[in-house]
C-alpha cells in the first residue's frame, strides 16, 4: 500500500512538473513573439541611432564608433524596451568594440563592418519580411533551458539556392534570468540545422 501511494505521489509531482516547464516555455516562446513583432513595427526607432562615422569627407571612411550615441542607444532600450535585458547590451558593447578595431585594421572599407545588415534579426532585407520569415508566428517553436539561460528556438522550411531544395532553418533568440526575470540577451541570426547542431557545442552547451 505504502509503495501505491508513493508512486501516485511521485507520478503527481512529475506531472506538476511537467505542467510548469511546459507553462515556463510557453511564456518564454510568447516573450519572444511578442518582441518580435513590437521591433517588425518600431525597428526605425533603433535605427535613428548614428552608431558610427565616418572620419573622411562627406562622412567616407575611415569609421569610428560613435560611442556618446551608442550609449544613448543603451539608454533608449533599458527605458523603451524591457524584453532586452543588460546582456544584451554587453553582448553589443562588446561588439562595438570588435567592429572599433576592425575599422581601424582596415580604413579604407567603404562598407561599413557590422552595419551592412540589420543588427537584430540579421539579413539585408526589410526588417519586415524578415521577422515574417525567420521568425513566423506558425513556424515549430521550442525551449532549451539549462540554468539561468534559455534558448528559443523557432524551426521552419526555407530553400538552399545553391541546391533549389527546401532545407529546415532555425532562428534563435537567447534568454538570460536578471533579478528572477527572463531577458533577451542575444538574438541569433538564421542558420540551417545542421550548422546549428554543430555550432551548439562551442555556444553555451544547451542540446536539441
Amino acid at each position: 500500500m505504502y509503495k501505491k501511494i508513493l508512486f501516485v505521489f511521485l507520478l503527481f509531482m512529475g506531472l506538476q512538473t511537467h505542467a510548469q516547464s511546459t507553462i515556463q516555455n510557453d511564456v518564454l516562446i510568447q516573450k519572444v513573439k511578442n518582441f518580435y513583432s513590437w521591433y517588425k513595427i518600431n525597428y526605425s526607432k533603433l535605427d535613428n541611432f548614428i552608431l558610427y562615422k565616418g572620419n573622411g569627407e562627406y562622412d567616407d571612411p575611415p569609421y569610428k564608433i560613435n560611442w556618446k550615441t551608442v550609449e544613448q542607444y543603451f539608454a533608449f532600450i533599458r527605458k523603451n524596451v524591457p524584453a532586452l535585458g543588460e546582456a544584451f547590451i554587453t553582448w553589443h558593447r562588446n561588439d562595438f568594440k570588435r567592429i572599433d578595431e576592425d575599422f581601424k585594421l582596415y580604413p579604407t572599407e567603404e562598407i561599413p563592418i557590422g552595419f551592412d545588415y540589420d543588427r537584430i534579426v540579421g539579413g539585408q532585407v526589410g526588417v519586415e519580411e524578415i521577422v515574417d520569415y525567420a521568425f513566423p508566428l506558425t513556424g515549430k517553436w521550442k525551449v532549451v533551458i539549462k540554468g539561468n539561460t534559455a534558448m528559443v528556438i523557432c524551426t521552419f522550411e526555407t530553400l538552399d539556392y545553391e541546391t533549389s531544395k527546401m532545407v529546415e532553418a532555425n532562428s534563435k533568440t537567447e534568454l538570460k534570468k536578471e533579478n528572477g526575470v527572463w531577458k533577451i540577451a542575444r538574438t541569433i541570426g538564421m542558420i540551417e540545422v545542421d550548422e546549428y547542431k554543430a555550432a551548439q557545442k562551442k555556444e553555451i552547451g544547451i542540446t536539441i
